[in-house]
């Protein structure tokens, strides 16, 4: 086997494991009936990574709780607040779409983010 080909192999299975050590944040957790949840919906793949990452990012421009000082705050917790608001099921990257795929209820997190 050539260095080329065992390079390629080590590489894909960090960047496997690298993901499956993701985990949710410490204000999305999931019930003891989520983690039974179907296992289709529970694994851990590099579009729902990024889709935990967009939620994520949603709730802290919205709580004010940014991790890195942005040009205007309060402008991004307008836009979150309406996404978060927004009932779209035909943007791929719509609330209720992001929460479909990482299987949370979109309206009790949606209460829960916006009480």
């Amino acid at each position: 086997m050539s260095s080329a080909t065992k390079t390629t192999q080590t590489s894909k299975r960090s960047t496997a494991s690298r993901f499956a050590r993701t985990r949710a944040r410490s204000y999305i957790t999931a019930t003891r009936q989520d983690e039974v949840a179907d296992t289709a919906t529970s694994q851990r793949t590099p579009e729902r990574a990024l889709m935990m990452a967009v939620l994520e990012d949603a709730i802290a421009c919205y709580a004010g709780r940014l991790k890195a000082p942005r040009e205007n705050p309060q402008i991004l917790r307008r836009q979150a607040e309406h996404w978060l608001q927004a009932e779209d099921w035909d943007s791929p990257f719509s609330f209720n779409n992001v929460c479909d795929a990482l299987a949370l209820d979109p309206k009790a997190l949606r209460q829960r983010i916006l009480r």
